[in-house]
This record gives C-alpha cells, structure tokens and sequence, in this order.
C-alpha cells in the first residue's frame, strides 16, 4: 500500500525537522584530534581487561573519517589477523539502519511516524492493544511487544513460533512475524519502555507493506547504494567469535543463521562501511535530517534512553547519540556527536560479556568528551554470561589494596593457548604473576593471573625434578627469583612450573621433596635466619606426601597446614585479629577430607575470599563485586 502525502502531512514534516535540526545545534563540548597512539594505547588497554581476542575501530572527526584500524586475531591461536576489511556482524545496530529506511520512506510519503502498524501487515491483528500499535511505538520500543519471549526483567512470556527454514537469499517478513504474533503485549502501547528486537522485524515488515519493495531491496536502493556501502550484506555468514562459558573459558562461537531477524539485528559490513553509515547519518545524506531519529521528546519510562532507532542523551546542550549490539560471537557500538560531526564505531569478536560501549566511549572521552558522563571504567571485565549454577568448585582470595586494575585473570587454557595468552599480554606489559593447572576430565588445564606495572616475569613448565633443579639454577643466576611453585602429574611422572621473576635483590630460596616434619624443620630454620616465605606446595610421590616451599626476601611470614575444611574459617579470623593476612591458599585432600595449607603475611589491608564455591556463583556472586570494589585477585585454587 502507497500513501500519498497530502499538505497536513508535508506540513508536519517541516515542522519535525525544523525542530529536529534545533535539537542537533553544535555542541559546546572542546573537542581535540585523536591520533593513532591513543587509538593503539586504548584498544591494547582494553583488549586485555575484556580478553578480547580481535577488534577493529572507526573514528570520525569533524566529518571526515580519519582512522580506521584493525586489531587482534580471528582465532585463538592468533594466526589469522583481524583487518579493516574483516565482516562482522552488526547485531542490534541493525536497527539504526532499519529506522534510518522507516524515515525514507516517511519522507518520500509511503506511511506516516503514527500510522496504525496493522495497516501495512495484514498478518498483524488490528484488534484490541495490537490494533493500536503505531509505527513510533515500534521505532522508540513502547509496542509492548516482548524481546525474543521475555520481558524486561529476562523472564519467559512467550513461547516463540519458528517453522520452517528461512530463505538464503531473501528476508521473510511473514514468517519473521508469525514467530511471536500470537504472544501477548507486556503492555498497551505507549505507556512504557521493553527494548524488544521482534519490534523492529515488525518494522521491516511495515516497510514491505508500505512501499510494496523487498525490505532488503529498499535498504540497499536508499542507503547501501547512496553511501557505496561495497561490503554491507544482509545474509553474510558470520565470522564467527567468542564466548565465556561458566568457568570463564574463552570459547570459540559460530551464531547460525540470523535470517529471522535481519531488520533488527542481522546485517554485516566491514568496519569501513560502519563507519561510512555512521557518516551519512551526521551528513543527512540519507534524511533531509537525521536528527528525525532522536527528537525532543519526552518518553515517560524510557529509562533507556530509547527514541527512534537510537539512543540518546543531551548534556551540556549536547546531542549524544549510540547504540550497541551482541551476539553471543560479536559486539558491536556506534556512538556520534551530529553537532560536531565526531563519532565512533566499534566491532569485535567477543560476545555478550564483552563491552563494546565501553570501549567506544573511551575513545570519545580521548576526543575530548570527558564532562559528559561517557565510560571511563578501567577495571576488568568479568562476565560468564550470568550463568551461577554451574562449573567448578574454587577458593580463591582476594586484597583491598585497590590492584584490581592492574590484575586479569585468565582460565581453563590448554598448554599451548596459555603459552600463546601469556605471550600476548606479555606484549602488552602485563605478566604472569601466578599460576594453577588442574585436570578437566583427561587435559591439563592452566589459570593465570596477570599484572601490569609489575617487573618482567618468566614461566617454565614440564620438567622432571632433575632438571628443575637446573633452571632454578640458571634463572637465579640470570638475577631472577621463584616467586610461584606449582607442582603436577603427567600421567604418572612428576612435573615442575614456577614463575620467576627479575627485580628482586632479596635472597631467594626452594626447598621441595620433605616429608611434614622434615618440612618443618626446615620451615623454622629459615624463620631464624630471618627468611619469609611466599608459597607452599603439596604432592604425593610414591604414596607418600611431600611439600615444598619458596622463601623470598627477609622478614617472616607464617604458615599452616592441614587444617581441616571446618576449622580453616575460625583460622582466617584469628590470623586477621593478630595482624596477618593470606597471601598463598593450597588445598588438597588427605583420603576423602579436605584440608587446607596457607602462608600468612603481615597487612593492614583487609582481604576477601571463597572456600569451596561453585564458578558460576563465585564469578557473579563474588569476583564481579570484589573487583568493582577495587580488590586484587591474589590467589585462586580448583578443587
């Protein structure tokens, strides 16, 4: 169905825009150019605290779009390199691009902003609440329609009707519709805020009606084409990405077909063409006005900001508009200042744990946007999906001595990708600082935590006791100190790792193979002559247990072990009320009890930590507020 425009509508239009074109006045924000080494310093900052594995990056400035760059790796074992021509998934900046597509064809007269949606979608009921849904509603998420059967608080509303494959080389709009048309509304329309992406799908499906062309088709005639978008595909295969499963594994992930949903989430382009679109919204090359997109509204309960198609906020008489995506393979950002013509574009291959925003808003804030209340986080990210009721059992401990900025974690890596992590971050100036590897199922696992702004460190591993002995030797005489012992099985053969470390001018020492009481004997020798130790290790050789240990420094530092699992809380209480706190945790198992061993130090700091808890719960429960809290991780043990 076409709608011809009469004089009423042409009228409303001018006066919108006129108003719009207000709204989007040059901001009073200083801005500065941005050169490559803030780029290159915020992305390598970043690609560490959110373990991001490959990343590219537009940035716009006064019109022109001066950088586009590409950082990181496709693949786990960084072999192949991330470029400026890599496609990726746009996810929900997808609807950026459909509202932009609406505003076309609200411009050249085919429907008008508050047209009654079931009039273009005959398959869209027109009775009741449903009848009543306009095209705005659907623009600014106030339809009332659920996002993928849930509401907003991610609880199931709706179960989701989806048969039949979708075809490869066009977009459905009836079956993309039929999946949820049944569902009901979480509300009337117009009366609250749901960010739901089968609103948008909807969308697509009124542009269909309403010009009588394939959605596709209209967006690549109004705005691939204009803007010489050479790399913008609606059915491109994904490249493919990473998660983090509930064990904080980084795992590789291939989201399927999208096809169901590409009005709202489903297109792909290089980050040149993201960032050409992101241009063309600021230039008006696709609206007589772009600033249509986020008017002067006031949308009681949009607590998200929500207008048509974007998002925004308005400080210091300054127009900011943003919107961000994710798959659980891909993040995406765009963030622009219309007034100044400034903006930038993020897209990278982490998931939904990932933080695109933030990344982007960083590099605003280096544009010269730091009084406007944009992200300059700079702790880890942390996130297993929000999964809790799962993974392995952990004690961990952590320190308030406000590190947690400077402290990544890193778990669950084969022999070879730990090797290829540690190398990476070594490139970026954070070194491994402790070590633990544990058995999953039959393959050896290893856990790292990394720090910045701490001297240059070096890992061993897989030597037998021999010539472990050996490298001790040499790296002491190389000026360096043991500063972590970890000892393991492979098969059945005894094995060595440690961590040393240069910059230490204290005296250094290893004492391993005692059985207790030889252990402490030694343990109370070295006390005398005023040696600390900093970590113990526990073994079995033979069927009989062994320990081991690392001194470091002068001065004295406490230990126990054995301590029964019912014991060691009361034990963590009285070696704080006598001034110490843990510094190294060993547990292991004597039969079927578990015991615990600790090395204590002296501090004024407080500390935090776990005793036998679930990953999942120790990652949201836990971690997630230890470190937003500033707390270094120190040490972190797998039962």
């Amino acid at each position: 169905m076409k709608f011809i425009p009469t004089l009423g509508m042409a009228l409303f239009l001018a006066i919108l825009y006129a108003a719009c074109a207000l709204s989007s006045s040059s901001s009073s924000a200083r801005t500065k150019p941005i050169t490559d080494k803030i780029i290159d310093d915020v992305i390598a900052e970043e690609m560490v605290l959110q373990d991001i594995v490959g990343i590219t990056v537009g940035i716009i400035q006064n019109g022109v779009i001066t950088h586009t760059k590409a950082y990181g790796y496709k693949d786990q074992e960084r072999t192949r390199t991330i470029t400026t021509n890599t496609v990726f998934r746009w996810a929900s900046v997808s609807k950026p691009l459909t509202a932009v597509a609406i505003f076309k064809a609200i411009t050249d007269g085919h429907l008008r902003l508050h047209d009654k949606v079931h009039t273009y979608v005959p398959a869209w009921s027109s009775e009741g609440d449903k009848g009543n849904i306009t095209v705005a509603d659907l623009l600014s998420h106030r339809s009332g329609i659920n996002h993928y059967g849930k509401n907003s608080d991610d609880e199931w509303v709706c179960t989701i009707i989806d048969s039949g494959s979708p075809s490869t080389s066009t977009w459905d709009a009836l079956s993309s519709v039929l999946r949820f048309s049944d569902c009901s509304l979480l509300f009337p329309p117009n009366t609250k805020h749901t960010y739901s992406s089968f609103g948008y799908d909807l969308l697509g499906a009124v542009l269909e009606g309403a010009t009588g062309m394939d959605y596709v088709a209209y967006v690549n005639e109004h705005i691939t084409t204009p803007a010489n978008l050479t790399s913008l595909d609606a059915f491109a295969n994904s490249p493919g990405g990473f998660k983090h499963n509930c064990n904080l594994r980084r795992m590789s992930k291939t989201v399927g077909g999208v096809r169901r949903k590409i009005p709202s989430g489903g297109w792909s382009s290089n980050i040149q063409d993201m960032a050409r679109f992101v241009k063309g919204i600021m230039d008006n090359d696709f609206l007589p006005n772009s600033a249509v997109l986020w008017p002067d509204i006031d949308f009681p309960t949009n607590n998200r900001k929500h207008y048509y198609g974007v998002q925004k906020e308005q400080q210091h008489n300054t127009d900011y508009i943003y919107h961000s995506g994710s798959h659980s393979d891909v993040t995406t950002f765009i963030g622009f200042f219309p007034g100044d013509k400034n903006g930038v574009c993020i897209m990278m291959n982490s998931g939904k744990n990932a933080r695109s925003t933030r990344v982007g808003e960083k590099l605003l804030v280096r544009m010269g946007y730091s009084n406007l209340g944009l992200s300059t986080h700079n702790l880890p990210v942390i996130n297993n999906n929000g999964e809790k009721d799962c993974g392995e059992t952990v004690s961990s401990v952590w320190r308030t001595n406000g590190n947690a900025a400077t402290t990544v974690l890193r778990r669950n890596l084969t022999h070879d990708n730990f090797n290829i992590e540690r190398n990476s971050l070594k490139s970026k100036g954070w070194f491994l600082v402790d070590i633990e590897t544990h058995l999953d199922g039959t393959v050896r696992k290893w856990d790292g935590i990394f720090r910045k702004d701490v001297t240059p460190t070096s890992l061993w591993r897989g030597f037998n006791t021999e010539e472990w002995f050996e490298k001790y030797q040499e790296e002491k005489q190389a000026g360096k100190s043991l500063i972590d012992l970890e000892v393991y099985l492979s098969g059945t053969a005894l094995r060595w790792a440690g961590i040393f470390q240069s910059g230490h001018a204290e005296p250094n020492l290893m004492a391993r193979n005692f059985n207790s009481e030889e252990f402490s004997e030694k343990y109370f020798e070295m006390q005398d002559a005023g040696r600390k130790i900093i970590d113990i290790e526990t073994y079995v050789v033979n069927g009989q247990r062994k320990w081991a240990g690392v001194w470091l420094g002068n001065g004295r530092n406490i230990i126990n072990r054995n301590i029964a699992e019912e014991d060691f809380l009361d034990l963590i209480k009285t070696r704080k009320d006598d001034g110490f706190l843990l510094r190294d945790l060993e547990t292991y198992k004597i039969g079927t009890s578990r015991r615990f061993a600790a090395v204590w130090e002296r501090s004024l700091d407080n500390q935090k930590f776990t005793l036998k808890e679930k990953m999942g719960a120790w990652v949201n429960s836990k971690h997630v507020g230890h470190n937003d809290a500033g707390h270094e991780l120190l040490d972190i043990e797998t039962h």
